[in-house]
C-alpha cells in the first residue's frame, strides 16, 4: 500500500459519492459501480489503474489456491466486458516483472537482436552509456478491446511498458514526458479505429466465479 493515504481517504468517506479514484481492495467497489450497484455509487474515472492483492498477483508461492490470480483477473475482465461500458473500453493487462520463468530470447549486451539502439535515459543523463538491462526479459501484455485488429492478434512490435503511457498520452491528447514513452509506440498496430469499424462483441471468459472471495486480499 505505497499510496495508503488514498485507500484510507476513500474508505473514510463512505458517503462521498463524488470521488472517482480509489485504492479498492479486490476491485469489488469498482465492479459494483459498473452496474450502479455500489454503496455509495461513485463515478467511474476515464482512466483507472487496478492492481491485485498479493494472493491474486500471480507471484509464485503466494498464499491460497494457484488459480486465484487467473480467476480474479477473468472475473474483473468479464465484469467490464459484460457491462454497458464495453463498446468504449480498452483493457490493458500486464505484469510488473518476468516471474523468473524461461525466456528463449537471449538477453546480453551484444547478442540480443532486439536491444534498442537508442538509450532513452542517455538523453537525460549523458554519463549513462549503453544500458544492457534497459530491455530485459519479456513480460506478457494482453490488450482487450472491442476495436482490436481481430481476436488473437499478436503484435510483432518491440516495446517497453512505456508504450502504455504513450497510448494514454495519444488517447487523451497529452504531451509526451520525453523519456521512455517518447521512444515507444502508442500500441496503434493493435487496433482498428478506421470507419466504419464496429465494436466487436465481448466473449466472456468461461468457468469464472461470479464473485471473488474478499478474503483473498491479505491487506485489511
Amino acid at each position: 500500500m505505497a499510496i495508503n493515504h488514498f485507500y484510507n481517504n476513500y474508505h473514510a468517506n463512505e458517503t462521498d459519492s463524488t470521488q472517482p479514484f480509489a485504492v479498492d481492495k479486490d476491485a469489488i467497489n469498482f465492479v459494483n459501480n459498473l452496474n450502479n450497484a455500489g454503496n455509495p455509487v461513485r463515478p467511474l474515472a476515464a482512466l483507472t489503474y487496478i492492481t491485485p492483492c498479493l494472493t491474486e498477483s500471480d507471484h509464485p508461492n503466494t498464499a491460497g489456491d494457484t488459480e486465484y490470480g487467473p480467476q480474479w483477473l477473468a472475473w474483473l475482465v468479464n465484469s467490464i466486458g459484460e457491462s454497458q461500458y464495453w463498446p468504449n473500453t480498452t483493457i490493458i493487462v500486464t505484469w510488473d516483472d518476468w516471474g523468473g520463468w524461461y525466456d528463449h530470447f537471449n538477453n546480453n549486451n551484444s547478442g540480443w537482436p532486439y536491444h534498442p539502439a537508442n538509450n532513452a535515459y542517455h538523453d537525460m543523463w549523458p554519463a549513462v552509456t549503453a544500458d544492457g538491462d534497459e530491455y530485459g526479459f519479456r513480460v506478457p501484455m494482453i490488450v482487450i478491446s472491442p476495436y482490436v485488429q481481430y481476436p488473437s492478434y499478436i503484435s510483432g512490435n518491440l516495446r517497453s511498458q512505456g508504450a502504455i503511457l504513450d497510448y494514454i498520452e495519444n488517447t487523451f491528447g497529452l504531451a509526451t514526458l520525453g523519456t521512455d514513452d517518447k521512444y515507444n509506440d502508442n500500441l496503434g498496430d493493435m487496433f482498428n479505429f478506421v470507419p466504419p469499424a464496429k465494436p466487436l462483441p465481448y466473449t466472456p471468459v468461461p468457468g469464472v466465479s461470479t464473485t471473488p472471495n474478499p478474503n483473498w486480499c491479505a491487506i485489511p
